[in-house]
């Protein structure tokens, strides 16, 4: 009893605010009638969503770890020239460190994916030649042991013609490592390929 006379004095105390509402209808102001959907606000959601899609860049999320070869090819049909070039170059940064011979593979795979794009295949040749052969070999070697045969002897053959150095310059290098039997299948495919 003390609640329901409670209950009948709270509402007559705190009446509900009407004072927007249409006069006769008793559930104006109330919860149900202010979630009503309405056509307009289906349609302002809609186009609204419709346009966060359109301009929001496509680029394939793939299920699986991507590398650097995977990373250029998607943002290559993606048509994302300068963030495949902020990957590129720091991928490259990352080979250059040789601290992990998985990301001097990444970079050597890369070569095939970075032939369409001239200005990332001239900086692809030059860190090959210069970067990591002149001055990183052993770390360019250890990653081209592996490589898979044919992946190998591709970056090799790249230097039949180089794009930095003389062919007196890779000769010159290659002499230090002739007679090191672990790297011997290197050096006997580059003189193997100049023949």
């Amino acid at each position: 009893m003390f609640f329901r006379a409670c209950g009948k004095f709270c509402q007559q105390a705190n009446p509900p605010d009407r004072s927007f509402a249409a006069a006769g209808d008793p559930h104006v102001g109330s919860y149900e009638v202010l979630m009503k959907p309405s056509f307009i606000s289906f349609l302002v959601v809609n186009i609204f969503t419709y346009f966060i899609f359109i301009l929001t860049p496509k680029v394939a999320i793939a299920s699986e770890p991507c590398d650097l070869s995977c990373m250029i090819y998607e943002l290559d049909k993606a048509e994302q020239y300068n963030e495949m070039v902020n990957i590129y170059i720091s991928e490259k940064k990352r080979a250059l460190a040789c601290k992990n011979i998985e990301d001097v593979l990444n970079f050597l795979r890369a070569r095939k994916a970075v032939k369409g794009h001239v200005e990332i295949s001239e900086s692809w040749s030059e860190t090959l030649e210069r970067d990591f052969f002149q001055d990183r070999t052993t770390c360019l070697f250890n990653a081209l042991l592996k490589l898979d045969e044919k992946a190998r002897n591709d970056v090799i053959d790249e230097f039949k013609i180089p794009f930095v150095l003389d062919k007196n310059e890779i000769e010159q290098v290659l002499k230090k490592y002739r007679k090191n039997t672990k790297y011997k299948q290197i050096v006997n495919r580059y003189y193997k390929q100049l023949q």
